[in-house]
C-alpha cells in the first residue's frame, strides 16, 4: 500500500511518498480501507520531534481517517476513527472503541475531519460549563477546532468572539455568519475585544496560541471567567502566575484529547451528542484543502503557514 513516512524530523519536505506492507489484524481493532484523511497540526509537531510523547523516526504519521472496515467491529460500515498513528496511508488499524459509523450527512472528507476537532471543541467547552448568553473568545477561530467550538457554541446559546490572522479569514469568518471578529497578527487585540464586547470582558476564552496569548487573555476575562488551554501554536507553551487568577477568581483548565481517549465510555457519550447534531445538520466540519495523499507536505506547508482555514484533507 501507498503511505507516507517521516524518515527523519524536519521540515514538510521529510515527508516521502512510499510504499509499506498492509497492517496485520489485531485483536480489538478494525483494518479500515481509507477514503480520507484528517490533517491535524499534532501531525506537523510529531513531524518536527516537538510533539510530547510522539513517535521516533521512522513512523507513518495521522491521527484520523474515514473508510469502510474491512474488518473488526464495524466490519462493511463506513467509519470515522482516531488512531495513535499511521493514518497517512491506503489502509489503517483503528481502534473498535474509537471507530464510529457515520451519518450520510456527512462526506467521506467531513468524517476525516470531525473527530479531533469536535471533540476537542466539545471538551474544551464542557470544562468551560458555557452558559447561554455567556461572551466565549475563540483564538484560531478559522481553523479546525475553531470552527467546530463556534458551531456548537451558538447552538448553546453564547455570543461569540472569534480572533484570526488575515483580512482573508476575517472576511470569511463574517460570511460564515460569525457574530464577532477580530481580525489580529500580533497580540495586539485586546481594545478591539473590549470594544466589541461593550467593555463587559469576556466570560470563556479557547485558547490554542501559547506564548503572549496567556496575558493578553488573562487581561479579558471578567471575574469568574475560564481560561482553556489545548494547543501552543506558536511553539511556546506560555507561562502562567497565580496573582493574575487570584485578581478576578479566574481559573484556567488545560485539555489534551490524547488523555481523554483512555476513557472510551466518556468520547462515546459524547459522540453520541455530537453525531446527532450532525444528522440535524447543526454541524458540520468545514473543508478548506483537499490534496492527494502523495503532497502530504504541501499540506503540511499550508498548515504552518497559517494561511489555512477549516480542515486541510488528505485522500489516498
Amino acid at each position: 500500500m501507498k503511505v507516507i513516512t517521516v524518515e527523519s524530523y524536519g521540515g514538510p519536505e521529510v515527508l516521502k511518498y512510499s510504499e509499506a506492507p498492509t497492517p496485520a489484524t489485531e485483536p480489538g481493532f478494525g483494518l479500515v480501507k481509507v477514503e480520507a484523511i484528517g490533517v491535524n497540526f499534532a501531525d506537523c509537531m510529531m513531524r518536527t520531534g516537538r510533539y510530547p510523547g510522539g513517535p521516533q523516526p521512522a513512523f507513518v504519521p495521522g491521527l484520523e481517517v474515514s473508510g469502510i472496515a474491512v474488518s473488526g467491529a464495524h466490519q462493511g460500515k463506513r467509519i470515522m476513527g482516531i488512531v495513535e498513528r499511521g493514518g497517512y496511508a491506503e489502509y489503517a488499524l483503528v481502534p473498535d472503541a474509537l471507530a464510529f459509523p457515520y451519518p450520510t450527512e456527512l462526506s467521506a472528507e467531513q468524517a476525516a475531519g470531525f473527530l479531533v476537532t469536535y471533540l476537542t471543541a466539545y471538551y474544551a467547552l464542557w470544562m468551560a460549563d458555557l452558559k447561554p448568553d455567556e461572551k466565549l473568545l475563540i483564538q484560531a477561530a478559522a481553523g479546525g477546532v475553531g470552527t467546530a467550538a463556534a458551531q456548537l457554541a451558538r447552538q448553546m446559546g453564547a455570543e461569540i468572539f472569534g480572533i484570526t490572522s488575515s483580512a482573508e479569514k476575517a472576511e470569511w469568518l463574517r460570511q460564515s455568519g460569525l457574530e464577532h471578529v477580530i481580525e489580529s497578527s500580533d497580540y495586539n487585540y485586546r481594545d478591539a475585544v473590549r470594544e466589541q464586547s461593550g467593555g463587559d470582558g469576556i466570560d470563556i476564552i479557547l485558547e490554542s496560541v501559547g506564548g503572549a496569548t496567556l496575558a493578553a487573555d488573562l487581561e479579558l476575562l471578567r471575574p469568574l471567567g475560564r481560561l482553556i488551554v489545548y494547543g501552543a501554536l506558536s511553539g511556546d507553551p506560555g507561562q502562567l502566575h497565580l496573582g493574575q487568577l487570584f485578581a478576578n477568581s479566574l481559573s484556567v483548565h488545560a485539555l489534551h484529547l490524547r488523555s481523554l481517549l483512555q476513557s472510551p465510555e466518556a468520547v462515546s457519550m459524547a459522540m453520541d451528542e455530537l453525531l446527532e447534531y450532525a444528522r440535524r445538520k447543526k454541524v458540520q466540519p468545514v473543508i478548506g484543502a483537499v490534496y492527494p495523499l502523495a503532497e502530504a507536505a504541501e499540506a503540511h506547508r499550508l498548515l504552518e503557514s497559517r494561511a489555512s482555514y477549516g480542515k486541510i484533507i488528505l485522500k489516498p
